[in-house]
């Protein structure tokens, strides 16, 4: 009986405990360089969940404009207007 409890504590002690992909710490814009080389990413901040080459290839996306909004077309109000 002992035996099956330390088995089960050896399986939980092993598999039991909660992963994440990787624990690096965040720089000032919310982004780490990643294991591989050319892997600088961002988890927060206004660059969150792009990837890019370099950490000075993000500071360069952050001074581009930020993309215009998609002007809404106007709600159609279900009739139609005669020609």
């Amino acid at each position: 009986m002992i035996k099956r409890y330390a088995m089960a504590a050896v399986l939980v002690l092993a598999y039991g405990t909660p992963v994440s992909g990787h624990d690096a710490e965040l720089d000032k814009l919310g982004c780490h360089a990643g294991s591989g080389q050319g892997n600088y990413h961002c988890h927060g901040g206004p660059l969150a969940g792009r990837e890019f080459g370099s950490r000075l290839e993000a500071v360069e996306a952050l001074k581009e404009p930020p993309p215009h909004p998609v002007p809404s077309r106007p709600a159609d109000s279900g009739s139609k207007q005669d020609p």
